[in-house]
């Protein structure tokens, strides 16, 4: 895929109608965070760490709960951090393990599901895909009426694709340091129609992120994208090319 001026797209932002769960449910979070510092109440939507398996951290993540107070939440983060090392961005809403629910009907060799990238076995058995070095989480989904079970692979993409501080600095009248006690940090939101250009850097030898601080938002590049294509993803997947640019 080109963009209009005829230049080839190093990045896509991928997008999808698909609803393949029931819901997003998976099986342990760190819950939202109700901070008493800066006086917001938050939690990102579709940041997960499918290949973090819930036995490998705290059993408590897998109760359901409403906002954490902020020394709740942070003792929380730090024991999730303790088992899985530094590397993961973690913010109040961050999910783990597997989705949970039963799926609505036979899942396409590629998908994106509520924020989720998900490839059938064959797809993520491609030579051209593992090449690329994703970190995929493999479960068994059962559809909920006729108890067939598939075998899927979830794409593990983490919240590293920045935006240049230049394009922050000009949409945003005064930017704010991050609360420094539960991290809330107001950024512009990611406009889809008219879409903010990547900083090269953060995307360097990845082929799958999301965006920091609105990891909803995915991006796939040119080559993971080319891989996807040939296996012919649901008729409601797009690749849609995004500028990226050095500074």
């Amino acid at each position: 895929m080109s963009e209009a001026s005829g230049v080839q797209s190093e990045w896509f932002r991928i997008d999808d109608l698909f609803d393949l769960f029931a819901s997003t449910d998976r099986q342990c979070r760190i819950c939202g965070v109700s901070c008493e510092v800066c006086g917001n109440t938050w939690g990102v939507a579709g940041l997960a760490y499918p290949t973090i398996t819930c036995a490998s951290l705290p059993a408590e993540l897998a109760e359901v709960q409403g906002p954490l107070p902020t020394r709740e939440y942070l003792r929380r983060k730090a024991a999730v951090i303790e088992r899985i090392g530094t590397s993961r961005p973690i913010f109040p809403g961050t999910t783990f393990g597997e989705r949970s629910a039963p799926a609505r009907r036979e899942p396409p060799r590629v998908c994106l599901d509520f924020n989720s990238l998900l490839l059938r076995e064959e797809v993520a058995q491609d030579p051209a895909i593992r090449a690329l070095g994703l970190r995929l989480a493999r479960f068994v989904a059962k559809t909920a009426r006729s108890g067939k079970s598939y075998v899927l692979y979830e794409v593990e993409a983490w919240p590293v694709a920045t935006r240049p501080p230049r394009v922050l600095a000009a949409r945003m009248r005064r930017v704010k340091p991050p609360c420094p006690a539960c991290g809330f940090h107001r950024t512009p939101p990611y406009d889809i129609d008219r879409p903010d250009p990547l900083l090269r850097s953060s995307l360097d030898g990845l082929h799958v992120v999301r965006l920091d601080h609105a990891p909803g938002m995915m991006f796939v590049s040119a080559a993971f994208r080319d891989a996807l294509v040939r296996h012919r993803p649901s008729r409601t997947l797009s690749f849609v090319p995004v500028k990226v640019v050095d500074a």
